[in-house]
């Protein structure tokens, strides 16, 4: 195993257990366990329908993504949809980076001092995992 491929599999792990949270976090909002107005710019928590519906949507993003890595690493669909994969794994780190900003501009809060990091970070991953040679 090269270099790359070793990175590459660490990162999808370290990845797919940080969605895994992300996935766990986005349940305890919709259930009330963390309050909604953490999430979304505060603007969801005002009408508890759409709070849940913007976090089930996110937590389908979330899966998603799981899915992408997984099939990225050949843990799923080994060798199946490859070109697909690979360009989703990209889209991914766009949308890392995109949230990224979203989180930076949300003002002080929350969402900029914790997500925001995380999302950098899942940013990173993302990275590596859609240049490795996997």
């Amino acid at each position: 195993m090269s270099n790359s491929q070793r990175a590459g599999t660490l990162a999808a792990r370290g990845l797919i257990g940080l969605l895994a949270l992300l996935a766990v976090f986005h349940v305890l909002v919709m259930t009330g366990v963390v309050p909604g107005d953490i999430v979304w710019g505060g603007r969801a928590d005002s009408d508890r329908l759409n709070l849940v519906l913007m976090e089930l949507s996110a937590l389908l993003v979330t899966l998603l993504f799981i899915g992408i890595v997984a099939a990225r690493t050949g843990f799923i669909l080994r060798g199946k949809l490859r070109k697909t994969v690979c360009v989703a794994a990209w889209v991914m780190f766009a949308y890392f980076l995109l949230n990224f900003v979203g989180n930076m501009t949300a003002g002080p809060g929350v969402e900029m001092y914790a997500f925001g990091p995380l999302t950098l970070v899942l940013a990173g991953l993302s990275f590596v995992v859609a240049r490795s040679k996997l």
